[in-house]
C-alpha cells in the first residue's frame, strides 16, 4: 500500500481518518507536498488494478484471512515486511464497532 500523506485532497475524498493528521503537517505553515507526478503511472489502475468498494474488499478478506488460509493479517506479510513495519510503521488502535 502506497499513501503519499501530502495528497490531503486524495484523503478528502476517500474520506480518511488520517486526514486530521496529514493537515497538521502538510497544511497551511507546514510542510512542502511531495510532487510525486513522476510517479503518476504507479498509480493508474492498469499499471496497478486496486479494489476500492468496502463490499469486495471485505469479501476478499474474508475469503482469504478468515476461511483459514492465515491465521491474520500479520500472518500473510513477509518476515521483511514485519520487520520493516516494526521499524517504519505506527500503532492505531481503533475501537470495536457497534455493531
Amino acid at each position: 500500500m502506497v499513501i503519499v500523506l501530502s495528497d490531503l485532497a486524495a484523503f478528502e475524498q476517500a474520506g480518511s481518518f488520517l486526514l486530521p493528521i496529514a493537515e497538521r503537517f502538510f497544511g497551511p505553515g507546514g510542510r512542502p507536498t511531495l510532487d510525486v507526478s513522476r510517479f503518476a503511472h504507479l498509480f493508474e489502475a492498469k499499471a496497478m488494478p486496486f479494489e476500492l468498494d468496502a463490499t469486495e474488499v471485505w469479501k476478499r478478506v474474508e475469503e482469504r484471512l478468515l476461511a483459514g488460509r492465515v491465521g491474520s493479517f500479520v500472518d500473510a506479510l513477509s518476515q521483511e515486511t514485519k520487520e520493516r513495519l516494526s521499524a517504519e510503521g505506527m500503532l492505531l488502535s481503533v475501537p470495536a464497532a457497534n455493531s
